[in-house]
């Protein structure tokens, strides 16, 4: 396999038995890699996935230790979305991706094994946009908010932010710009990758990490919109995501498009 480099021993070829600990569970070849799945996800497929990302980070070096989340992404033989949330030199590493089909998971040995090999210290060049492994989620179809998350935004440089994406597999992250005060989106975009987008301000960051690729800037406002009228345009124009102003609070919000077409809605917790 190409995944494989010289100085990587093979994966070794024994047969696991289960540990069931429903609705979570391992495979007793690594107990900490623990497993959370839906319904309509057969055994067979748990213990390839999860066999799967403990030879990976036994491979390279990487505790075996690991939160997996599975989720059928369309009919009973269709992909799977697969989570991987793990540490890497003591931060939190996320990789989410789908599989081609139900047997076929080489699309998760390839995206966790590029979040495996990032390193703080090395130079940070911005990902190439748009991504081929990467399904464009801009659908025109009306859906609902199915999840809702409030959360303390963290504030930050956006090349900081650009990082936490990365490390995160987002396509979007929410935050607080730490240059201006204002809520901040960075997200994937051309020509270089990435593109910051702030309530009102269209200056460029204030400080730019070393060896650290520069992003654009969107130069519109951000415009001010209730929830209603964010989940119409984003339907309407097919956007994977819309960041806007929240009129009653000030702070501003973060909708995007699921693998399983509906919608997440991400908010502060604090008014501004």
């Amino acid at each position: 396999m190409t995944l494989l480099s010289r100085n990587i021993r093979p994966w070794p070829r024994r047969r696991p038995t289960m540990l069931t600990t429903s609705p979570r569970w391992a495979i007793s070849e690594f107990p900490d890699i623990i497993v959370d799945t839906s319904d309509g996800v057969q055994e067979l497929e748990r213990e390839r996935v999860a066999g799967l990302v403990g030879r990976m980070l036994e491979r390279y070096g990487t505790p075996a230790s690991a939160r997996v989340r599975m989720r059928p992404a369309g009919p009973d033989d269709g992909p799977l979305l697969v989570q991987v949330n793990l540490q890497i030199s003591g931060r939190p590493v996320r990789m989410q991706t789908l599989s081609t089909d139900r047997h076929n998971v080489l699309a998760v040995a390839r995206r966790l094994r590029q979040q495996i090999n990032q390193r703080p210290s090395r130079p940070r060049n911005l990902r190439t946009w748009p991504d081929p492994t990467r399904e464009p989620l801009t659908h025109t179809t009306p859906a609902p908010v199915a999840r809702r998350k409030d959360c303390d935004l963290s504030v930050l440089a956006p090349t900081a932010a650009v990082i936490v994406m990365d490390e995160m597999d987002y396509d979007v992250h929410l935050f607080t710009d730490a240059d201006t005060g204002e809520d901040a989106i960075v997200y994937r975009a051309g020509p270089t990758g990435a593109r910051l987008a702030r309530q009102r301000r269209a200056d460029p960051p204030a400080t730019v990490a070393p060896d650290t690729a520069v992003m654009t800037v969107n130069p519109r406002a951000t415009l001010t919109l209730t929830e209603t009228q964010a989940v119409q345009r984003l339907c309407e124009f097919g956007l994977p995501h819309l960041f806007y102003t929240d009129p009653d609070t000030g702070r501003g919000h973060l909708l995007y498009r699921r693998y399983d077409h509906d919608l997440t809605l991400i908010t502060p917790t604090a008014p501004a």
